[in-house]
């Protein structure tokens, strides 16, 4: 079988191209077409009268998504490509008025709208449409620098390009800046300005502060569409080796931890598989990193 699709064309990342594989093979699915819970219930397609499968879950970057293969669902590749045609064709004339009115709203880093407050702002200053150049995103300089890696050029950080958002009427919060006064303003794009919800091999969700640098640096290594992390006495346990260039991030709670991404090792399809299991290793074991539910 070839590699799982998303029946928009997209592939998936690497880890959740091994889950998504794993149950292919493991249910006997004719196709490497995958395609979203939400569309399904959308398009209101019916199951395959011969198949009563769950849908599998995987990690994306915007949270738990979960996906039905072709194969079980009563349409074809070629009629439901037809209904994708039609619902986005609706999608489209009823929205276009909404569209233009927003789709030029400033966003942060994690590609969430500002408080209309700052937004009005930032239109009565630069105009609706932005100054020419300027690109959606807004970031502090620390989000710039510790994050994206990309610091601002001196010579853009003056009061005339800075936007403060208030945590009240009178108290600042942050000053925002565009990024376009980056040295590079193409690192802050629709991938990287996500919120991004890392997990543990066990599934636990790390800490707000420890997941602010785990996405560093996975925008650091290109792996931003991989939210499992995992010690390297885990990897090193699995026999699982890591890519040329990466190193690790080193964290102090308690004790000390080594965490690198799953796509940073040479083989993100087996902790995977490993990780189905998810029982803590007291040796290995990076709860003080994590948050309770």
């Amino acid at each position: 079988m070839r590699r799982p699709l998303c029946v928009s064309g997209h592939h998936f990342s690497p880890e959740n191209e091994a889950i998504l594989w794993t149950h292919a093979m493991a249910r006997n699915y004719l196709t490497e077409v995958w395609v979203p819970e939400t569309l399904v219930a959308r398009l209101q397609l019916q199951p395959a009268d011969t198949n009563s499968n769950l849908p599998v879950g995987i990690n994306a970057a915007n949270g738990r998504r979960f996906f039905y293969n072709l194969s079980q669902l009563s349409c074809t590749y070629k009629e439901l490509q037809m209904k994708m045609l039609g619902n986005v064709a609706t999608i489209y004339s009823n929205t276009t008025s909404y569209e233009t009115r927003n789709d030029t709203h400033p966003l942060n880093t994690n590609g969430e709208l500002f408080p209309h407050t700052f937004t009005e702002e930032v239109v009565t200053r630069f105009g609706p449409q932005g100054k020419e150049g300027q690109s959606r995103y807004w970031a502090t300089i620390e989000e710039a620098e510790h994050i994206f890696g990309v610091p601002f050029e001196p010579s853009f950080l003056t009061k005339a390009n800075g936007v403060t958002l208030y945590r009240d009427e009178v108290s600042p919060r942050a000053v925002y800046y565009n990024v376009c006064g980056t040295k590079r303003p193409e690192m802050f794009n629709t991938m990287t300005c996500c919120r991004y919800a890392p997990i543990n091999f066990y599934g636990q969700k790390y800490s707000p502060t420890v997941a602010t640098q785990l996405k560093a640096n996975a925008i650091l290594h290109g792996c931003i569409n991989s939210t499992m992390w995992i010690t390297t006495q885990r990897a090193i346990r699995s026999g699982v080796g890591i890519r040329q260039g990466v190193k690790p991030i080193t964290f102090c709670f308690g004790d000390i931890f080594h965490l690198i991404n799953v796509a940073m090792t040479n083989h993100p399809a087996r902790l995977l598989e490993q990780a189905l299991t998810r029982t803590p290793h007291v040796t290995e074991n990076d709860t003080f990193l994590t948050i309770s539910e």
